[in-house]
């Protein structure tokens, strides 16, 4: 008689199954049960996870404390569900090619979903204990809309697509109240000048809440500027099955990324911080913009063309697109074009080879719909900015004109948008009415600022490209370009 058998299903990653995690996996080098949690993070995505969240284990495991971290989802409530099964704990693959590092992480110690149960939110934003506040929220969540007046009834944020903000202020003005110091805001999201831009929504929302309040952040709230660096893919379900395999234990939380981490921050904490200075990837600076400006033109800028270039071609994944000779000659060319618009001090052409090598990583399937997603949003300080620069010191800006007429093209074309600005813009572009598009970002038209040759080159190139077709408008960019071997 034969019997079926089942294999054993693994054990669930815990607080009590970690300790039987193979050797060669690290694992929280700490009493998770003695962390004090002095950080609060809205937006707990992978990149959080990924990133910040990684450097504060680091923190954690040379013995300062201080510095646990209570997580925020401010929508949905299935990362809450997934990581409190698992004790908030959840596993890290460093994967480039065929080499896999795996990490157990521990420095997130609760997650919280906003929407259902927001008195806890503003609670925890409420501890004297809690000293920084961090945000992925990503760009559209900086944005408050000046047609739309506050509703301060907590149970109502979630109505809003910036209710972080709302958090943020409510939180803030109940501190004061109780006389408590103010946290530190620290926007870990991929704008320029980024704690400028949060500040300035902090106090433009607070001062419809009460001036005299506002009038006090604008002195005293940090908002110190970082950038950030690392590439963290949507989570597949062979990345789970990999996780589960590597560790014996189920893990439904685990997340894949790079080797490369960068997180460069300006020293503005007058409440104290963690010393992640001391792990490889993060410094401290006065002045965060120029690393701020070379991230966004030259990775973020470059993932944006990559992404419409994957979409346009039929390419699902980044290193799928950076098989293409064009698409690579495309971005060296676009490269070196950019980097005159830069200040950084330091080796370039060394950082865009990095970025060569990131983007190949074929280990690191990064989805070019991803990338895509909320682009009316990125493009400005990607593209358009660096255009403006570069037209300002007589540069070549025709490589990111066509990126802008490949983002027009994709709007045309796709079959679902995931935009903010989609039902205004997707009709446009149907349309051929490539002027109005300028019109209707609002960011676009303010580095523009009425540049009639900028808006005519802008719109000849998405002509151009909408007749010819991607493959054939950057075969004639690169005609008389000999690309870097």
């Amino acid at each position: 008689m034969v019997q079926n058998s089942q294999s054993k299903v693994p054990e669930l990653l815990d607080n009590n199954s970690v300790k039987n995690l193979p050797a060669d996996v690290l694992q929280p080098a700490y009493d998770r049960a003695q962390v004090t949690n002095g950080i609060v993070h809205l937006g707990v995505g992978n990149f959080h996870r990924g990133h910040q969240a990684v450097y504060t284990d680091d923190v954690l495991g040379r013995g300062d404390l201080s510095w646990g971290i209570v997580g925020v989802s401010l929508r949905s409530p299935r990362i809450k569900n997934t990581l409190s099964s698992q004790d908030y704990l959840y596993s890290v693959n460093c994967r480039e090619n065929d080499k896999e590092r795996f990490r157990v992480i521990g420095s997130i110690s609760e997650v919280i979903c906003a929407p259902e149960d927001p008195a806890r939110v503003l609670e925890e934003l409420c501890r004297p204990e809690v000293k920084i506040v961090t945000l992925t929220i990503t760009e559209k969540g900086y944005v408050w809309p000046e047609d739309q007046s506050p509703d301060w009834t907590p149970s109502n944020f979630e109505q809003s697509s910036a209710s972080a903000l709302l958090y943020i202020v409510e939180a803030l003005y109940t501190r004061q109240k109780r006389r408590l110091p103010l946290f530190t805001l620290l926007s870990c999201d991929n704008l320029v000048s980024n704690g400028k831009t949060l500040k300035s929504a902090v106090i433009k929302l607070a001062q419809r809440k009460d001036a005299r309040f506002a009038a006090e952040l604008a002195s005293s709230l940090a908002c110190p500027c970082s950038m950030v660096d690392r590439i963290v893919p949507a989570t597949s379900e062979a990345d789970i099955s990999a996780a589960t395999k590597k560790l014996a234990l189920q893990d439904q939380a685990a997340i894949v990324t790079e080797p490369f981490s960068q997180w460069v921050i300006e020293d503005d904490f007058p409440q104290g911080r963690p010393d992640w200075s001391l792990s490889d990837g993060v410094s401290f600076v006065t002045d965060v913009v120029p690393y701020e400006e070379m991230k966004l033109r030259l990775l973020n800028g470059a993932h944006t063309f990559i992404a419409l270039y994957g979409e346009l071609t039929g390419r699902t994944y980044v290193n799928e697109v950076m098989q293409s000779k064009d698409a690579v000659a495309f971005l060296q060319r676009y490269w070196r074009n950019t980097i005159r618009s830069l200040r950084v001090d330091g080796d370039l052409n060394h950082y865009v080879e990095k970025l060569t090598e990131r983007f190949k990583n074929e280990s690191l399937l990064h989805k070019t719909s991803q990338i895509v997603s909320d682009t009316s949003q990125k493009l400005p300080q990607r593209i358009i900015e660096p255009w403006n620069a570069l037209n300002n010191i007589g540069g070549e800006t025709s490589l990111h004109s066509v990126i802008f007429a490949m983002w027009v093209e994709y709007l045309r074309g796709a079959e679902l948008v995931d935009d903010p600005l989609e039902s205004v813009l997707v009709p446009l572009a149907r349309e051929g009415d490539y002027a109005k598009i300028i019109k209707e970002v609002p960011a676009i038209m303010m580095q523009l600022q009425d540049n009639i040759r900028a808006i005519e080159e802008l719109v000849s190139c998405c002509d151009t490209l909408h007749v010819s077709g991607i493959e054939k408008v950057v075969s004639e960019v690169l005609k008389d370009y000999e690309p870097i071997v």
